[in-house]
């Protein structure tokens, strides 16, 4: 999740973090279905609830235009 926040801050997107105290507190994620293949972290953004880190930060990488503008901006 660390990659995350730093991306949501360089971003400057203000976000809440909700932490899992409790086993209680996954099994109600993923028996509300919000887990997609029972992976934390989860971020809720846009409506959507996203998992894996990956996707995360791709998702967000495209939302506030931070990819970079070519493949070697990407990979820097």
């Amino acid at each position: 999740m660390e990659s995350i926040r730093w991306l949501l801050a360089t971003a400057g997107v203000e976000f809440e973090e909700v932490f899992l105290t409790k086993k209680e507190h996954y099994e109600k994620l993923l028996n509300d279905g919000a887990l997609m293949f029972q992976q934390v972290p989860l971020v809720e953004i846009d409506g959507m609830q996203l998992v894996q880190s990956k996707a995360i930060l791709n998702y967000i990488a495209g939302k506030y235009n931070l990819y970079g503008k070519d493949l070697k901006e990407r990979a820097l």
